[in-house]
């Protein structure tokens, strides 16, 4: 078990051949992610660092949970905090929308 952001967290990792792991956090008492780590390449710089994205807070959209507040960390530093104001869910999609190009 670990600590994430004051609340109790069980995590996983998901590895895959040839790719970087990822660690993904669930909150104990709620079973919602509550962060996902990984290492990767900053586009700017082009070094590996040490990604955190934590989901602060929780809304409710339709039912279901939605990420209302987010903070993401690059080698422990802040590089992005961010509050989701609306969320717009599509009742069906088209089917036309999964059909190859030709």
């Amino acid at each position: 078990m670990k600590i994430v952001k004051g609340k109790d967290a069980i995590g996983v990792t998901i590895s895959r051949e040839g790719k970087k792991d990822i660690s993904v956090y669930f909150d104990k008492k709620t079973g919602l992610m509550a962060k996902l780590e990984m290492r990767k390449r900053d586009l700017m710089s082009g070094q590996e660092v040490q990604e955190e994205r934590f989901i602060l807070e929780y809304q409710d959209v339709n039912g279901n949970k939605s990420a209302k507040k987010i903070e993401v960390l690059r080698d422990g530093k802040a590089l992005l905090e961010a509050e989701i104001v609306e969320v717009q869910t599509v009742e069906k999609l088209d089917e036309s929308e999964f059909t190859q190009p030709k």
